[in-house]
């Protein structure tokens, strides 16, 4: 397609085409990772998978249909001679390969509920049931978008003679439908999570996480507003328009909050992480130990005595710290052996006004 019109919009849809899927993928191999790790890969981590996979698809087909109608293109741009037939045929496949994408994510989420040890039996049965009812009403949207005409291929090819089914009716039903189920799946996680025994810091995270799912549902509105103007407006320069790409961000948007709850090991590991190094800026600022390396208290016999130094001599620092002459050269094999935080689980010092504190490692 050379000589092709291009424009700063159409590159800017082409860009979110790319991103968001990458940006899903990365999230989602971060959530198998962790599963990995601690051994307990389920059913809910297969359907994130299917999605992500639909999800990648979904950007490559609305590439092309971007290409193909010239989507983000002025119309008056849009050479007189340009054939829309083969673009109405990816717009099929990108509504075939869209309309899954949302409810295995959904689904993903509902098996991640009933992994959940301590919710009641009654709430056990509404998350089946959602889910029963989640796959009925992608079974039945699915089998629509394929057969809303007769025969098929008069869905892009309109040489073809056929009948199709009122689309405008067929997209906001669906999307109305989508946007209830998803105020549901929101609702169910806050509803156990408030009554699971868990830490909080824990809880906290994943109810955070889940109130994102608020956003996925307002970009399945804005969604549903723009197939909806898709229908009924009818200026030559409707396609001039990112409205297209709003489904590809809800897609990756639902994919990241499902996947976040997962996350949790890693984001306790990080925040243990974090809170040991800041606690060891902190004694090294405090203490000034920063170049004194790891030993065990059994290897430093002087090591509970702030009197005795390494040559078997008794003395004190001005400062009080366990630090005779022959430690306080940082070169010397001593000041390279010994660590104030690894020492003892109790060290006794001595500070300027004689008064006796204790630092305890925290460890």
């Amino acid at each position: 397609m050379a000589g092709e019109p291009k424009s700063w919009l159409q590159d800017l849809g082409i860009a979110i085409e790319v991103f968001c899927p990458v940006f899903a993928l990365v999230v989602v191999i971060l959530r198998l990772y962790i599963r990995f790790d601690t051994k307990s890969l389920g059913w809910d981590d297969a359907l994130i998978c299917a999605a992500l996979a639909l999800t990648i698809g979904l950007g490559v087909g609305s590439i092309i249909c971007m290409k193909e109608l010239f989507i983000g293109i002025h119309y008056w741009e849009i050479p007189p001679s340009a054939d829309l037939g083969n673009g109405m045929l990816w717009i099929f496949i990108v509504g075939v390969i869209y309309s899954p994408i949302l409810a295995l994510t959904k689904q993903s989420i509902l098996v991640f509920l009933l992994r959940l040890s301590g919710i009641r039996n009654i709430v056990r049965n509404v998350v089946w049931f959602t889910a029963i009812f989640n796959i009925s009403l992608t079974i039945a949207t699915f089998l629509a978008i394929i057969f809303q005409c007769t025969p098929v291929e008069a869905f892009w090819n309109t040489s073809v003679p056929g009948q199709c089914i009122d689309k405008f009716a067929l997209a906001i039903t669906s999307g109305t439908l989508t946007v209830l189920t998803d105020i549901v799946i929101i609702g169910l996680p806050f509803y156990i999570f408030l009554g699971l025994k868990m830490g909080k810091k824990k809880k906290s995270w994943l109810m955070g996480v889940f109130a994102l799912g608020i956003i996925v549902t307002a970009v399945s509105i804005v969604r549903l507003y723009f197939v909806a103007l898709s229908f009924v407006n009818v200026t030559p320069d409707k396609n001039f328009s990112l409205g297209f790409c709003v489904s590809q961000i809800e897609c990756c948007l639902a994919i990241t909050t499902a996947s976040a709850p997962a996350l949790w090991p890693l984001v306790r590991r990080w925040l243990s992480h974090h809170k040991s190094t800041r606690n060891e800026v902190y004694y090294n600022r405090e203490y000034n130990t920063s170049h004194l390396s790891r030993v065990r208290a059994s290897d430093c016999p002087f090591i509970g005595d702030s009197s005795v130094k390494p040559d078997g001599r008794r003395a004190h620092t001005d400062e009080g710290l366990l630090i005779g002459p022959s430690m306080q050269d940082p070169d010397d094999e001593w000041t390279k052996s010994i660590s104030l935080f690894h020492i003892a689980n109790s060290v006794t010092t001595t500070d300027g006004d004689s008064r006796q504190k204790t630092i305890v490692d925290d460890g």
